[in-house]
Parts: structure tokens; C-alpha cells; sequence
């Protein structure tokens, strides 16, 4: 399936270690469409604008085996910086803290203690952010866009190890985009 025109209109960010980010240190860029571009980027550098990011297992572009979170930022209650930093900042936290009621945050957190130099997150201004995103989920079936109604210590035995990083084998009935 092709992707619709208003898609190739978004313009995202490259893609940034979110060890860097959890480190608060320069991050050099990774190269996009074959090109090499070395820019430090900080939480700092993320806009105060409304917007898409998503978390990826590479730099590689999107796809089924590499899409682990989508979000959205509507600039009402939070831009892009703020919704990413709060990500990083559970990152930052021992994985025994208090977890939050966010299961996609927890099961993110959990993949990247497993898995620091394999997180990555890109960004892209949107002012139409929510019905991008869920465009997005549906493509790509990011595998931590799930609200669960139970502790992650109840259900972590049933999650497939490649869903938190640890196994390359991608589970029975998926496919890769």
C-alpha cells in the first residue's frame, strides 16, 4: 500500500538516540536518504509545537518489525517537547519506580533498559496531529500503542520476546512493511 499524498508532505525529524536524549548529551545524527547530517540535539531542540514522534528500534525507516511507539502532541495540554521528555524522563528513572498507569510508557521502559542503543525517536510538526496519527497505528501497528487494564507483571510473561526487544524473530502471523 502506498502511502497517501499528505504523508509525503510531513517533514520528520531525523532520528535521535533516545540514549543520548536520557543522557542529556550531544547526539549526532544518523544518516537520512543517504545523507549524513551532524546537528546536537537536546530536549531543549525539540519544538514547542503540536506534532507527531515515534519511537523506532532503528534508524531505518518506518515499518512494521521497526515501529515500537506513535504519539501525538495537540499543543493543548502538551507540544512535542513535553510529551517526549516525559518519555525520557521515565527512561532516566530505575525501572522498580513507581510505574505509571501509561502501559505503552511502561512497556517502552522496559524494551529500553534491554535495548539503550536500539531506541530511537523522530519527530515531525503537525497541526492536524490526531488524525495523522492514527494513520499511523493503522499502518504500522506500533507494538506498544496498547492500553492494558492490568499491571505489566501480570502480563509480561505472555508478551513475545520480540516485542521488548529481546529476540530479532518476529512473532507467527507478522509481517514486515
Amino acid at each position: 500500500m502506498a502511502d497517501p499524498d499528505f504523508m509525503k508532505q510531513i517533514l520528520w525529524s531525523e532520528p535521535v538516540t533516545v540514549k543520548q536524549l536520557v543522557l542529556n548529551a550531544p547526539v549526532s545524527a544518523s544518516p537520512v536518504n543517504g545523507v549524513v547530517a551532524t546537528k546536537d540535539i537536546r530536549l531543549k531542540d525539540i519544538p514547542n509545537k503540536p506534532g507527531l514522534y515515534f519511537f523506532t528500534r532503528s534508524e531505518q525507516p518506518f515499518s512494521v518489525a521497526n515501529a515500537l511507539y506513535a504519539g501525538k502532541s495537540d499543543a493543548v495540554k502538551a507540544h512535542l517537547r513535553k510529551r517526549i521528555s516525559k518519555y525520557v524522563c521515565r527512561f532516566r528513572k530505575s525501572i522498580t519506580s513507581i510505574k505509571r498507569t501509561h502501559k505503552g510508557c511502561e512497556l517502552m521502559n522496559e524494551y529500553y533498559r534491554n535495548n539503550q542503543t536500539q531506541m530511537y525517536v523522530r519527530w515531525a510538526v503537525v497541526v492536524v496531529a490526531r488524525e495523522v496519527e492514527g494513520f499511523y497505528h493503522e499502518v504500522y501497528g506500533p507494538r506498544f500503542n496498547s492500553r492494558f487494564e492490568t499491571p505489566i507483571e501480570e502480563y509480561a510473561e505472555y508478551i513475545d520476546p520480540f516485542y521488548l526487544g529481546l529476540s530479532d524473530q518476529m512473532p507467527d502471523g507478522v509481517e514486515a512493511g
